[in-house]
């Protein structure tokens, strides 16, 4: 939620205001990211966040892996692989 209260793994309500009005103004359909020790998403509008879990030391519920990004003309299609489950 783009007005989820302050805490130590978001950004700052103050920071992060502005650029998801610059990705809202620019059309922008995605952003992934990653270094969050788990899986989330989330969204703002039209825009998807995506965050890939680690390798190695998730402190989530999803185990190591990888997400496979594809990015067609008309759509962005994403999936996490546990490492056990690698296509």
């Amino acid at each position: 939620d783009p007005e989820e209260p302050d805490d130590y793994f978001n950004i700052p309500l103050a920071r992060r205001a502005e650029p998801l009005a610059l990705f809202e103004a620019a059309g922008v359909e995605a952003v992934l990211a990653g270094h969050y020790h788990r899986n989330a998403t989330a969204r703002s509008g039209e825009l998807e966040m995506i965050t890939t879990g680690p390798v190695g030391t998730p402190l989530g519920d999803d185990p190591s892996g990888f997400r496979i990004v594809r990015v067609g003309a008309d759509r962005i299609e994403h999936h996490y692989f546990g490492i056990a489950e690698e296509p």
